[in-house]
């Protein structure tokens, strides 16, 4: 998410649209069941912090910022929602209706998400550059669609698309996040305040947080 779109500013938003991403269906009928699901930065290292509950070192750091991060992650419990696989979860569609009518957007007659004030449906693109992540873009659309959230895919080309990537012009996009069991100065890069307002850095999501700054 490019967090820099009013769009995408409320993190009840992109819980929702999140919760539709069905990983059981998509990994068996486009993977061959052959990825898993990352739960963390650094999943299945020492440094995750998937079950594992913050302990008083990292609690100290963010005690200036008490709802940077929510008490599910700190205590260890989150996890990613788990879909049914039918590809149609009701239960999951259920969930981002209700967090998206938190966030102010109602379901119309005419099956599309619009702002209670506003009235503009919800809409936004997503970026591709292969014929693999179009089509799991494709099935990504299609789930939202259900919603009443219209996401268009536009597929570009290489030098297109990284053009777009270092001026954040861009609704989504696919990325993936190369990380080593000694993370360093990348990560300000990538997740710093600064970072996110200067053209071509790799905070994509342009994450603006003194939580994470610090």
């Amino acid at each position: 998410f490019n967090t820099r779109r009013p769009l995408f500013a409320d993190p009840r938003v992109r819980e929702a649209l999140g919760l539709v991403l069905d990983f059981p269906w998509i990994n068996r009928n486009l993977f061959h069941g052959l990825v898993s699901r990352t739960g963390s930065y650094f999943d299945k290292s020492e440094l995750s912090a998937r079950g594992v509950p913050a302990d008083e070192r990292e609690r100290a750091l963010i005690a200036a910022f008490p709802d940077a991060i929510r008490p599910d992650i700190l205590d260890g419990h989150y996890a990613p929602f788990e879909t049914d696989g039918s590809g149609r979860d009701r239960d999951a569609a259920r969930r981002a209706l209700a967090l998206l009518a938190e966030a102010g957007w109602t379901l119309e007659n005419d099956g599309l998400l619009r702002r209670k004030a506003a009235g503009w449906a919800f809409a936004f693109e997503m970026l591709v550059q292969s014929a693999q992540q179009e089509r799991l873009a494709l099935n990504f659309a299609g789930a939202l669609r259900r919603l009443g959230v219209l996401m268009r895919v536009r597929q570009v080309d290489n030098v297109q698309f990284w053009r777009r990537l270092g001026a954040f012009d861009f609704d989504m996009i696919q990325w993936t996040w190369a990380v080593s069991t000694s993370p360093g100065n990348e990560q300000r890069n990538r997740w710093g305040s600064q970072a996110a307002e200067r053209p071509g850095s790799l905070n994509f999501a342009g994450v603006r947080s003194p939580a994470a700054d610090r």
